[in-house]
């Protein structure tokens, strides 16, 4: 061998070994392996030194070092490293043009991108990596048609590319076009049966054309032969969510964020399937589970709108409404156009009586999506307790044309007919909305649903058929919460209070440990008049809520039960002690607040009694019984002007309330005005013709006329329905 092949030789040696050096880096950088990647290149550079700077080997090691650039993402450093490498001639032209490229698809310069793949196809016509991303980009450039025109290209070279059938699927998916999706996904499948993501988007096509189950068994075969592929266990827990599998769904949440716990959708969506439960059951602790959720969704993304809401959503549930709106404002302050975060500030606002309020925000929800078929019957609601009852039938309809799948609107249409007097037209509609009731609860079975419909007969006045509904709850679940306190509801509104109690004794004896039952058992004492027996079952309900460790978990309900029952005992000081544990717990309680002006009425200290009554006023104006009791105090000081402001409000409300028509005719009595005093009790005598005071009256103002016999009439009257007593008016 002479000297000239003993070169080549070892020439070519020397390059059949820098070939599988790059082999084995291209292997690890395609399985993702950038530290192994960069640790090998940095021996590599190592080993080939000293290199020439305009040597094709220094040129790959570049191009290397700008690969791994890219893959960490330091794509400012990647550019210059590839810009750098244009132009230059070595073997990793083409592929310097593609990583280039890939950079800008990152950054989202796609035009530039497509200019770089071209410039590679003229190298390498026939490269189907280089086509697929090429496909790729007219995707991103929102332009399908040429996607789909050069996927089809790479089948003309190779008809089984599984990758190239997968991005169709993807492509058809996009498009909405589902059937195609799923076609083209069993074709890869068919070439790459154990594609994890594979069977995880054909699942997605499966959800999104409403064959949750069929998604389902995809879901778990990507979970099959990958355990740890969270994006399936997520995308199940989510099917079995919408399929209102909502405990089988926790386990799957669980189990994606035990694979990805930064993942703020999933933490939402943990929190969002036992919100869903806390409001199908009725039960505070899924709801207070799940703002843990929530608020740890946005912990992981301070910008995930859609948790920011959830938690005032939940919040709006725990009948917090003030609290809430500040989330839905945090979500708005993210995502200015976000309707629903409006809708919800509009049901707040509402529950709080701010009915101007509730009326700007369902507007501004209403103009950002107008096809929300809620915010119309939420629109409708407001305009009817404001009194505006012609604007509001409308949006009723508009609701339910846009969802007549929804029961509650349906129910709540019924409700406004009753309100202004069309009786024949709202029991057709509470028939429908008990009819989509019924169906759902026949096809699921679970006593949450029965539940669900026997709490809307109640709200429309069907106590029976309640009855029958409560009982296939009960059946499912005989200890179920809801159902036996929706029961001790319908024997209590029947009239039948002994039933009742017997329903709350079982309530008690299986749920011990919840205020709620022992409050309601205690209310139910309360009305039969054994406030000893009451006493104790509420201090119960209270001693429960006060050993709850999160202040934002305790509810002064039970205060205020307790409070109600130490004024018919007459125990002031005890009625005051309790008031004031419960205004610790929320100091804007409006109840705890009228309760203590009754106590200082009840004391006779009239002047302190308007103040605090006048406070639970101005926190909540919508209660009549404040204003009648207000009234009453007024009555007793001699302010009678401000007395019949308040009894005319009460009035405007309930035109038939005979006690305030009764102290309305008095303080006119007192100020002299004898003929509206007699106008207003002969009213409350219409009412109530067994109202010993209002026929006092009459006789009262017959004695300032001086008309005997009527006085006598009058008198003998009231005194015979007093049961023999006198009276003083």
């Amino acid at each position: 061998m002479n000297e000239m092949e003993k070169i080549e030789k070892e020439t070519s040696s020397s390059k059949d070994k820098e070939e599988k050096e790059f082999s084995k880096l291209d292997d690890l950088l395609e399985r993702n392996r950038v530290g192994e990647a960069e640790h090998f290149l940095s021996l590599l550079k190592e080993k080939l030194q000293p290199l020439p700077d305009d040597s094709a080997l220094k040129k790959e090691i570049l191009f290397y070092q700008g690969v791994i650039k890219r893959l960490r993402r330091e794509y400012d450093q990647a550019v210059n490293i590839f810009k750098a490498l244009i132009g230059e001639e070595f073997l990793k032209e083409g592929r310097v043009l593609i990583e280039l490229s890939r950079v800008y698809v990152r950054t989202g310069k796609y035009r530039k991108a497509r200019r770089l793949v071209e410039r590679a196809l003229q190298l390498d016509p026939e490269n189907i990596e280089w086509k697929l991303l090429y496909g790729n980009i007219y995707e991103h450039l929102r332009k399908p048609e040429d996607a789909l025109r050069v996927y089809r290209e790479i089948l003309e070279i190779d008809t089984k590319n599984a990758p190239t059938l997968f991005r169709m699927g993807d492509l058809f998916y996009s498009q909405n076009k589902l059937a195609s999706a799923v076609k083209h996904y069993d074709e890869a499948i068919l070439l790459d049966p154990t594609n994890e993501i594979l069977w995880n988007n054909k699942g997605f096509a499966y959800f999104v054309a409403g064959q949750v189950r069929e998604a389902i068994r995809c879901y778990d075969r990507a979970i099959e032969i990958n355990p740890r592929y969270g994006v399936a266990w997520y995308n199940k827990a989510y099917a079995l969510h919408a399929l209102d599998l909502l405990e089988e769904a926790l386990k799957c949440y669980d189990r994606a964020l035990e694979i990805n716990p930064n993942d703020e959708v999933a933490w939402n969506n943990k929190g969002n399937a036992l919100y869903n439960i806390g409001r199908r059951t009725r039960d505070k602790k899924y709801l207070k589970e799940a703002l843990k959720y929530f608020m740890k969704s946005v912990e992981v993304n301070p910008d995930y709108e859609i948790a920011w809401n959830n938690i005032g959503n939940t919040l709006y549930y725990l009948k917090r409404y003030e609290e809430s709106l500040q989330y839905h404002d945090k979500a708005i302050d993210i995502k200015p156009d976000f309707y629903y975060a409006y809708h919800a500030k509009a049901e707040a606002y509402r529950k709080m009586g701010k009915l101007h309020d509730a009326l700007e925000n369902i507007e501004e929800a209403i103009e950002l999506n107008p096809r929300y078929g809620p915010s119309y019957i939420e629109k409708a609601v407001i305009l009817s307790e404001l009194g505006r009852y012609e604007e509001a039938e409308p949006y009723f309809k508009k609701g339910i044309e846009r969802q007549p799948g929804e029961a509650r609107f349906w129910i709540e249409y019924g409700k406004f007919c009753e309100k202004i007097g069309e009786h024949e037209k709202a029991l057709k509609l509470y028939d429908e909305g008990v009819r989509i009731y019924d169906r759902i609860a026949r096809q699921r079975q679970r006593e949450e649903h029965w539940a669900e419909k026997a709490r809307v007969l109640i709200e429309i006045g069907f106590f029976k058929d309640a009855l029958e509904d409560i009982e296939h709850a009960l059946v499912i679940n005989p200890e179920h919460k809801e159902s036996l306190l929706l029961k001790v509801e319908v024997y209590e509104k029947m009239g039948e209070i002994e039933k009742a109690l017997e329903i709350a004794e079982i309530s008690v004896q299986a749920h011990s440990f919840d205020e709620e039952t022992w409050l309601t058992r205690g209310r139910l004492l309360k009305e039969c008049g054994r406030y000893k027996e009451a006493e104790e079952s509420v201090l119960r309900a209270v001693e429960i809520v006060n050993k709850k460790e999160e202040e934002w978990e305790k509810n002064p309900l039970a205060h205020e039960e307790l409070a109600k029952i130490y004024i018919l005992m007459k125990e002031w000081d005890k009625a005051q002690e309790i008031i004031s544990q419960g205004l610790k717990i929320d100091e804007k309680n409006h109840g705890l607040w009228f309760l203590k002006g009754v106590v200082e009425k009840e004391k006779g200290n009239h002047k302190k009694g308007v103040e605090y009554i006048s406070h639970a006023i101005e926190l909540n104006f919508l209660e009549t019984d404040y204003y009648f009791t207000r009234g009453e105090v007024y009555l007793k000081e001699g302010r009678y002007d401000e007395a019949v402001k308040d009894f005319d409000i009460v009035l405007g409300e309930e035109p038939e309330h005979y006690a305030a028509l009764y102290n309305k005719g008095k303080a006119y009595l007192k100020m002299g005005k004898l003929e509206a005093a007699e106008r207003f009790f002969r009213q409350a005598i219409e009412v109530d013709e067994s109202l010993p005071f209002a026929w006092e009256g009459l006789a009262e103002i017959s004695k300032h006329n001086g008309d005997k016999s009527s006085w006598q009439q009058y008198h003998t009257k009231a005194v015979e329905l007093n049961g023999g007593s006198e009276l003083e008016v």
